[in-house]
């Protein structure tokens, strides 16, 4: 199944409002569109003085922290173009926006270094200061 990128140059991007993004430890089978901030956003709350949220999802309790993606690094979102017929199907992904930050979410257990999540965001910056050149 080819998959095919329709992105912009950086002159004809129309400046869009910044994407609030959240990452949920959950599978959706769903494409359309959720008021988010209507149902989710409005009952998220800070435990405390803590930089940890609170909120639930579909009856589970969810603790989630805001993350700013490394120096230099971006997120970018792609939506499908049509909607998909089958999983063999030609794709046609088009830009949809750039991040630079998002709110993850792990179910009942407060965000901290050992997250897969941060781990992952970490070796990124290991993989990247070995493959420097090494100077003499």
């Amino acid at each position: 199944m080819p998959v095919s990128f329709e992105i912009p140059t950086k002159e004809s991007q129309k400046p869009e409002k910044e994407l609030k993004i959240h990452y949920i430890p959950a599978k959706i089978d769903g494409n359309g569109k959720a008021e988010v901030s209507k149902y989710f956003e409005n009952y998220t709350e800070h435990l405390g003085s803590s930089e940890i949220l609170s909120n639930a999802f579909r009856g589970f309790p969810l603790k989630g922290c805001d993350f700013k993606l490394p120096e230099g690094k971006v997120g970018v979102i792609f939506r499908d173009k049509d909607s998909l017929k089958s999983e063999d199907s030609d794709r046609s992904l088009k830009f949809a926006g750039t991040f630079n930050n998002f709110t993850y979410w792990n179910y009942d257990t407060n965000p901290s270094e050992n997250d897969a999540l941060r781990k992952t965001m970490t070796a990124l910056s290991v993989m990247e200061a070995v493959h420097q050149p090494v100077l003499d």
